[in-house]
């Protein structure tokens, strides 16, 4: 293959019509990596999926089944598609184009001879590549087959091997072990493959950049090889200066069946990243630093179960050179609380950049959860498993012996050790934003998962050592920890600088705003628990002496710190602890997008979020099938204090304002309660003392309830009395002796507790007569006053405030008006825009004198309530329709000068069909509700839509912003927005139609002032109105609602951005808009803008048209280009 190599370097030729040969034949992949294109439909379910950067395009989503699941849709600017990824998505989740995960041979049915000419003229192509001949159109015809992109791999990767030959290849072809080099280290000074050249290109072409960057990445057998020689070129590949090809590469890193192999890549990887932290931490370039970590974000390889069996069994500096970059990232992200900082941003920029790191490098969750992987565990079982899966297979987890790990930690400690010096001497800057932990943690975690003592671990590690004893490692290990959380907690309690108060505010609420950012700093407690118990002298010391040497003036430290070490559960990553992190999170909706943007997903299964927030929110549905569904919170139960020191008084006040009562944590005052059973290690009289100190300083208003409650938590753990405590607010009094002496509660007895119920059921049973006594009861009438002049309107001289709108009935359309129901003398209202008394916008003044006006709206409702009576419709539905029988009743009484009031409803229904009948139509015709042909799901929606075309312009119907497309409700048939609407009206191309589905904002309209919601909600119950932001059903029970809604002309609040969403945008207007935003960002001022010359506003308006008429022609090229591909 080599000495092949260099011959083809040569003279780099290739037959095209040999190429071609192939170019149809797609096999079907295992994966499908296509390319995708700005503006391009992207979907992202969080049931399928394992992460929340992966994607399927539009085939693929459109292909498996997603029924029910948690997923959102958006239009995408790059990347691929990740179906077929164990990585990215469950296996049960590929499409029926990618099935499965197993290697199939894409040579199977060629012979030795035709894959030898087909190796060669590869070999000519893609020398010529390297030499910038060719075209990237041809490359791009190339794309998509199977037998050519594995092929063009095999040249690529095999090119450098020395120790075999072409001829060995082709008898090889099948042998998926042979072709990947299981057990033969790739070796970068002796070996040249083109990819190794490729990698040491500074400025790599267009054809390069193509080849590798956008066709080979979506091959698996690349994928899975590529990792054997992408090691020893990290360096480069991290240093590339094209981002493109870079993030591409790094992309390829994370096929499990690769990384199963490992061939020391990641030790390799490590030492590669470990250097570039460091040259930009010592040049302290910190956007260096930040634009670096973003491009090393896509090593996604540490979700790999594959990753971690290799680290743990193979590795020597994984672990090792974290620990080295976590105490590098100490030096340049810690902090003092008592020093002003110059720039207020550095603080959150700190954090945020700390925390981006140590996401990236440990997936978020790192090895929690699988530290009894197996060595021998099935390659295909790993490679189908991912590490947020909380219900791995059990056969995966089956190891018994740990000396692999204590290996491990003996790596860690060395590195630890090596720069513990630096790390100890950080005096200036005493606040890490996280705590260094991986080496204390990994100890932690390896002895409870294995049962075993950490002082049995801590002996085996410094068993071969002589330069340390076990007490010297324990204070090496905990007390920068010990340090680090009292300065953590003295920021909490807002004890800094006065001048630093707003920033580390900001500090402070980034984990308010985000609680999962502050996964580590519970993981840094429960380590501190943990040693406490098996080295309780020890560590007892270096929280005494750490506490009275920095921060004895601080009582509330103390306190605090021991609440937590006594009472925090272990950070885990399963339901059971992020109910208890997630109570304090607000959403403003209840959707997926909204979940998401919580950061839970970093940390948990979106699955799990989503079971925890249904047990949190008791779901019913609303009255009105307009408003959203109704959610109770009813997770206080859950709130553990010590998990939000910093913001608890907050948090008691919200639940207090929730709950409409004084709120105190349960947990308080709770018996038998679990805990770390830590308060026996400190002196009983002198934790008395101090929390004597902190009620008293409650007391005197020094410190809120919440620090108040962390005393008398403690007290009441120690079974202390707290009786002789008074406290400022005698709720709180109150609370606590009710809650103690309910531990001693008599038996109920069941008689009485039955005579109870009655009574509640009995005055609940007068209640609801009363209420239905005072809604029945007949309203006295008084006389019309005018509700300017406030003096009588006599004859029926009034006018109302009206809105005209279009009423349907029959398919027919009737100019109708909707009422605001108050009554003015017409001098009183002249010029009147909006009702005085209620707001109701009105665009004319009806006269109830009038008789012509008064005939035409009687006409207009008994033909569209006659039309609705014929009907047999939902409760909800009949009282919306009330409102148009009310009104055709004010007409009447009007028209004929009649007082009297009808009030059966369905003797108004008898009387208004008999009166239509009778003078007003000859031939009534009994009708059902026509069918709206609502898609049954926001899924569907975009099912439906595909491979539809405009009724009338015949151009691709797609979700794009500037299309817009429509759906008439009557004939289902698809219409671009300015194909179907003109003067603000729509009317279907095909059959006229006045109704349609705005299938982007998921709403129902006929014109900009008759906009409704379409009827679909979320799994919680929750309006959508952007079909990219979560799932919606469709409500069916309530569509003859929202049809009578249309057919009365109802419409929602006017919302501007709603509008413009949906396509109620002039052309003028958008230009304007555009020229005024160009000339803010240009820096003009209101000023300016004013004083801007018409003439000058002329030339830019035609300036823009042009600019618009060039992008409406390239959009058409582009359409016209994917036209030809599909």
């Amino acid at each position: 293959m080599y000495k092949l190599k260099q011959n083809s370097l040569l003279n780099p030729q290739y037959d095209e019509n040999v190429l071609n040969q192939y170019k149809q034949t797609v096999n079907t992949k295992c994966f499908c990596g296509k390319n995708l294109r700005k503006g391009d439909v992207t979907f992202t379910c969080m049931t399928c999926s394992n992460d929340v950067t992966t994607v399927f395009c539009h085939d693929c989503f459109m292909n498996s089944s997603h029924d029910g699941h948690l997923w959102h849709a958006k239009n995408t600017s790059t990347g691929q598609c990740d179906c077929g990824d164990s990585v990215a998505f469950k296996p049960q989740s590929f499409c029926s184009q990618h099935p499965s995960k197993e290697h199939t041979d894409p040579f199977e049915n060629m012979t030795k001879t035709e894959i030898t000419t087909l190796l060669l003229n590869c070999f000519g192509l893609v020398a010529s590549v390297h030499e910038n001949k060719g075209t990237q159109q041809y490359l791009k015809s190339l794309e998509g087959s199977d037998i050519l992109e594995t092929a063009i791999s095999i040249v690529v990767l095999l090119s450098g091997e020395i120790d075999i030959t072409l001829e060995d290849v082709v008898d090889n072809i099948s042998n998926l072990d042979f072709l990947i080099r299981v057990g033969v280290q790739y070796d970068a000074k002796t070996q040249e493959s083109f990819f190794g050249k490729m990698c040491l290109i500074e400025n790599p072409n267009k054809l390069l950049i193509q080849l590798y960057g956008e066709i080979l990445p979506s091959c698996y057998y690349f994928r899975v090889a590529g990792i054997r020689q992408i090691g020893p070129y990290a360096s480069q590949i991290l240093n590339g200066k094209n981002e493109g090809i870079l993030n591409n590469l790094i992309q390829t890193i994370n096929e499990p069946l690769g990384l199963y192999h490992d061939w020391g890549f990641c030790d390799m990887v490590s030492d590669a990243v470990f250097a570039c932290c460091k040259e930009y931490i010592v040049k302290e370039d910190v956007e260096g630093f930040v634009d670096k970590m973003s491009n090393i974000q896509s090593m996604s390889f540490v979700k790999c179960l594959t990753t971690w069996r290799s680290i743990l069994f193979k590795s020597k500096k994984f672990l090792a050179n974290c620990v080295k970059m976590q105490q590098l990232l100490i030096q340049q992200f810690s902090l003092n609380p008592n020093e002003q900082v110059i720039w207020s941003q550095d603080i959150v920029g700190k954090f945020v950049n700390h925390m981006y790191f140590y996401q990236i490098l440990f997936a978020d969750r790192g090895w929690v959860g699988f530290l009894k992987i197996g060595e021998n565990a099935d390659a295909k079982l790993l490679t189908e498993a991912h590490i947020k899966i909380n219900n791995i297979d059990a056969s995966l987890l089956q190891q018994q012996t740990y000396d692999h790990l204590i290996n491990q930690a003996k790596y860690m400690l060395e590195a630890y050790l090596e720069t513990f010096i630096d790390f100890n001497l950080l005096d200036k800057k005493p606040l890490q934003t996280i705590p260094s932990i991986f080496v204390q943690q990994f100890i932690v975690d390896v002895a409870v998962t294995y049962n075993i003592d950490i002082s049995f671990i801590i002996q085996q590690i410094i068993c071969c050592s002589d330069k340390l004893n076990e007490q010297e490692i324990v204070q090496m290990l905990v007390e920068p920890i010990v340090r680090q959380n009292l300065w953590f907690l003295f920021v909490e309690n807002n004890l800094m600088h006065k001048q630093n108060l707003v920033d580390f505010g900001r500090f402070m609420q980034y984990f308010e705003q985000d609680i999962c950012n502050k996964m580590p700093q519970y993981n840094s407690y429960f380590v501190v628990s943990k040693f406490l118990q098996e080295y309780p002298n020890i560590v007892h010391d270096i929280i005494i002496n750490t506490y009275q040497k920095q921060f004895s003036n601080y009582p509330i430290l103390f306190v605090d710190y021991i609440s937590i070490l006594n009472f925090i559960p272990r950070p885990e990553y399963n339901q059971q602890f992020l109910k208890k992190i997630i109570v304090n999170q607000e959403f403003k909706s209840l959707t997926l997008t909204g979940i998401l943007s919580k950061g839970f997903s970093a940390y948990y299964t979106c699955e799990d979020v989503y079971a925890v927030l249904q047990q949190l929110f008791a779901h019913a549905p609303s009255s009105n099938p307009n408003d959203n569904d109704i959610l109770t919170f009813n997770g206080f139960t859950l709130f553990e204090p010590v998990l939000f020191i910093g913001g608890m008084d907050s948090i008691i006040q919200k639940f207090t304002e929730k709950q409409n009562k004084f709120f105190v944590p349960e947990c308080i005052y709770k018996k038998d309660q679990e805990t770390n059973n830590i308060l026996q290690y400190f002196d009983t009289q002198n934790l008395q003392n101090t929390c004597d100190i902190i009620i008293e300083q409650y007391n005197n208003q020094q410190l809120g309830l919440g620090q108040c409650l962390m005393a008398v938590r403690i007290l009441l753990c120690q079974n202390q009395s707290i009786s002789k405590y008074t406290f400022r607010q005698p709720e709180l009094c109150q609370i606590l002796q009710q809650e103690l002496k309910s531990n001693q509660t008599q038996t109920l007895n069941p008689k009485e507790r039955l005579q109870k119920l009655k009574q509640s059921k009995q005055i609940e049973s007068k209640l609801m007569d009363n209420n239905d006594i005072v809604q029945n009861k007949d309203e006295q009438k008084d006389e019309i006053l005018c509700e300017i002049c406030h003096q009588k309107i006599e004859n029926n001289d009034f006018v109302m405030p009206c809105k005209k709108v279009t009423m349907m009935a029959d398919s027919y359309m009737h100019d109708g008006v909707q009422l605001c129901y108050h009554h003015y003398h017409k001098r009183c209202s002249a010029n009147m825009k909006k009702c005085n008394l209620c707001g109701f916008e009105c665009d004319y003044l009806m006269s109830f004198n009038n008789e012509q006006e008064l005939t035409d709206q009687i006409l207009v409702q008994l033909e569209v309530i006659n039309y609705f009576i014929q009907f047999k419709l939902s409760p909800a539905a009949e009282r919306r329709l009330q409102n148009e029988v009310q009104k055709l009743q004010l007409f009447l009484q009007q028209y004929n000068g009649s007082q009297s009031e009808i009030v059966d409803m369905k003797e108004i229904e008898k009387e208004m069909g008999q009166y239509f009948i009778e003078n007003f139509s000859t031939n009534v015709q009994k009708t059902d509700i026509p069918d709206l042909h609502l898609p049954k799901s926001s899924f569907y929606v975009f099912k439906t839509l595909q491979n539809q075309s405009c009724k009338k312009c015949t151009k691709k119907c797609t979700l794009f912003q500037k299309q817009n497309p429509l759906m008439c409700l009557s004939c289902k048939t698809f219409s671009h927005f300015e194909c179907a609407v003109t003067q603000n009206k729509y009317s279907c191309p095909d059959c006229s139609y006045p109704y349609c589905l705005s299938l982007r904002t998921l709403t129902l309209f006929h014109s900009a002032s008759q906009v409704i919601k379409a009827p679909y909600k979320t799994k919680f119950g929750q309006y959508n109105l952007n079909i990219f932001d979560d799932e919606s059903i469709c409500q069916q029970q309530d569509i003859d609602y929202f049809y009578i809604q249309l057919c009365c002309g109802d419409s929602m609040q006017r919302d501007p951005q709603l509008l413009e969403a949906i396509g109620f945008t002039t052309q003028e207007k958008t230009k304007v808009q555009h020229l005024i935003d160009l000339l803010v960002r240009a820096g003009l001022g209101p000023e300016q803008l004013n004083n801007f010359g018409e003439q000058e506003i002329q030339q830019l308006l035609q300036m823009l048209n042009e600019e618009q008429n060039d992008e409406g022609e390239d959009e058409d090229e582009d359409e016209d280009e994917s036209d030809e591909s599909d």
